[in-house]
């Protein structure tokens, strides 16, 4: 379905960034690649600015190292993975939900 036929069906689209993967340890996958890596800075720029989404989850703001933009920062991610989130990982996604925005945006009581 469309953006524009969600809209048109009254449904909210929200957008979910990508997380970092340089340094990925999981064999036999694409992440960690080059083109992986820059495939999901375009994918999340367009998921930012498109502004076809009625709102935006970055977690990949909430997971990133500054000074390392493709990895995730320190203590988010196992060591051996550096895809997923970790507990604490987990908990720094959640937090930086705007539920009260995120409920009104939905339609949600």
């Amino acid at each position: 379905m469309s953006a524009d036929k969600a809209h048109r069906s009254g449904l909210k689209i929200i957008g979910v960034t990508l997380t970092p993967s340089e340094g990925a340890q999981i064999p036999a996958t694409t992440y960690g690649l080059p083109t992986t890596l820059a495939n999901r800075r375009q994918v999340n720029d367009f998921i930012r600015q498109s502004g076809i989404f009625d709102s935006v989850l970055d977690f990949d703001a909430a997971v990133v190292d500054p000074a390392h933009p493709d990895r995730w920062a320190q203590g988010l991610s196992p060591s051996n993975d550096n895809v997923h989130p970790n507990d604490q990982g987990s908990q720094q996604e959640a937090d930086a939900i705007d539920v009260p925005a995120l409920l009104g945006v939905a339609g949600c009581r």
